[in-house]
């Protein structure tokens, strides 16, 4: 992914719900129901829609079916976009 891919995904309000509500999980995976519900309590549900395809597509979450449930979470490689913003915003956070 470009950097221009990267700040386009990073740019879109969803990008950052989804990552606000997977990190309050385990695992950063939550089942969908939950992860919806969660969701809404403080954002539209069509922004996490408008990135869903991007994200997935950019192999940061996954969808999956385990026991008949359906769950989102963040792939490897989402985890380490996540801990990647969390270092940078610390490094801000600093400079302030």
């Amino acid at each position: 992914m470009s950097f221009e891919e990267l700040y386009l995904v990073l740019n879109k309000r969803g990008f950052f719900n989804t990552f606000q509500v997977l990190s309050q999980f385990k695992e950063y995976k939550a089942e969908k129901g939950e992860f919806y519900r969660i969701l809404t309590d403080f954002s539209n549900y069509n922004s996490y829609l408008r990135i869903k395809d991007k994200l997935m597509e950019s192999k940061l979450i996954n969808l999956e079916k385990n026991n008949g449930q359906e769950y989102i979470g963040l792939t490897e490689k989402g985890k380490a976009v996540y801990d990647s913003l969390l270092h940078l915003n610390e490094l801000i956070n600093e400079e302030n």
